[in-house]
């Protein structure tokens, strides 16, 4: 055995080999640089990783290659431009944010995503949650249609689908709320179910709305951009 190897039953260590034997014969596996990569996010009690804390254990492209695989793997997520957290603590924003300002000081700008939450670090810290970006382009929907047509057109267009859907058996309580409103609700009432930011009921029903027949996809895909 060479200077420095090592050994234990069933396995015999070579510098940066294993060698694990079997009944019948030896099977032999590299450490890989994904292998160190994990290694080394495991055994730190860091949380919050910067992309430079790898640059010890190979090149650029390299550890970028093992990080994409240990994000396939969930043993890293990948939170924001040069920025990764495990998996537990990724579920908390807020404790993210502490512990990346902490390690990179307050005046930094960074966009982060954590699962279906986006983190805003700028000279304000602003956190949005996944419902409340869905609210806000609801709303942007609404607040699009209304600059764009008259009542009288989003009271046939919206009627017309919910017609449509009625047919296909694709219906849910909300729908009946908007037929009755489209139907007899005043141009006022309807306008504050589109506009008024209060939960209920209006932001409820933007939820589901009848005039989405009225936003082109080039539309919605700029209303995506900009919620």
């Amino acid at each position: 055995m060479c200077k420095g190897a090592g050994s234990r039953r069933g396995q015999v260590t070579f510098c940066s080999c294993k060698v694990y034997i079997g009944v019948q014969k030896w099977d032999i596996m590299r450490v890989t640089l994904t292998d160190k990569v994990r290694e080394k996010i495991v055994a730190s009690r860091q949380q919050v990783f910067l992309r430079h804390d790898f640059d010890d254990l190979g090149h650029y492209r390299q550890i970028s290659r093992a990080l994409s695989r240990l994000e396939n793997e969930y043993v890293i997520i990948h939170a924001g431009h040069g920025v990764y957290a495990k998996p537990k603590i990724a579920s908390k924003p807020e404790l993210v944010v502490q512990k990346l300002t902490r390690r990179l000081g307050k005046r930094v700008n960074r966009t982060l995503k954590l699962g279906g939450t986006r983190v805003y670090l700028g000279k304000t810290i602003t956190i949005v949650r996944a419902q409340q970006r869905l609210d806000r382009l609801k709303l942007l929907m609404a607040q699009t249609v209304l600059q764009q047509h008259s009542i009288a057109e989003i009271r046939k267009s919206s009627l017309e689908a919910l017609r449509r859907w009625k047919l296909r058996d694709s219906w849910n309580p909300a729908y009946s709320e908007w037929e009755r409103l489209l139907r007899t609700g005043t141009d006022d009432e309807i306008c504050e179910i589109m506009t008024s930011p209060k939960e209920e009921p209006c932001n409820r029903l933007r939820q589901s709305p009848p005039y989405v027949d009225l936003l082109d996809d080039e539309t919605m895909e700029r209303l995506r951009e900009t919620r």
